[in-house]
């Protein structure tokens, strides 16, 4: 994630790694030195005609619409000194797929991507996140949002720029969290396997809002918006 590192370098923040992410629906990671744990569901409909079977029903509809949407929740003990953090999500998606002269296939988003959580600290009820997809440049699946945690807000934006090439990628590689000031309070990144590198503010009240949205990005399986 381009940036990345020159973030790490400074003094704001601190490194608190999401490891050992599952690779199926659910198990056990660690965020930091706090444990954790996540389940998580996915489906896909569709409504259309195509081929009698190519794969799914979902990869058999050529003309008409596609749904993928699902569920995450997960609970952590400890993360950004926040004692027992829980969070329940859901997400969803739509598009609608053609075809254009020649008969090449063709998808768009029908209903942008929306991610939606709500949060409790140690039993109650604590705030949520949002993030949804957003035009951006190019072909870049652009994602933005906020989160709120015991009052602090901060705002969320994917971030697309691979460290090394002037490329830049299309489904995110990372997000980082703003406060109010437009300063960078807190950042992921998705590239490294099962392992996510997470910075976090060293103290204040944004710190439990950094730490539930960071875990959060770090477990959700993002579907892009079309196949």
């Amino acid at each position: 994630m381009d940036g990345f590192d020159a973030l790490s370098a400074g003094t704001a923040m601190e490194r608190a790694d999401v490891t050992g992410v599952p690779a199926w629906q659910d198990g056990a990671f660690r965020f930091g030195g706090a444990a954790g744990t996540v389940r998580r569901r996915a489906e896909a409909d569709a409504v259309g005609w195509g081929p009698p079977s190519i794969g799914s029903e979902v990869d058999a509809v050529r003309v008409g619409e596609a749904a993928r949407f699902g569920t995450m929740s997960f609970r952590v003990v400890g993360a950004g000194d926040a004692g027992v953090l829980e969070g329940r999500c859901r997400y969803a998606r739509t598009e609608a797929r053609g075809r254009l002269a020649g008969g090449i296939d063709a998808a768009a988003p029908l209903m942008p991507l929306r991610l939606s959580c709500a949060y409790r600290l140690d039993g109650r009820d604590a705030g949520g996140l949002e993030v949804g997809a957003a035009p951006g440049p190019g072909a870049a699946d652009t994602r933005t949002g906020r989160v709120t945690l015991n009052g602090a807000t901060l705002g969320l934006e994917s971030s697309h720029g691979v460290a090394g090439t002037p490329l830049g990628s299309g489904a995110p590689v990372g997000y980082v969290a703003r406060a109010a000031d437009g300063r960078v309070a807190a950042a992921v990144e998705l590239t490294a396997g099962v392992d996510r590198r997470v910075l976090l503010p060293r103290d204040g009240a944004e710190r439990q809002a950094a730490a539930a949205a960071m875990v959060t990005l770090a477990l959700f399986r993002d579907p892009g918006d079309v196949d």
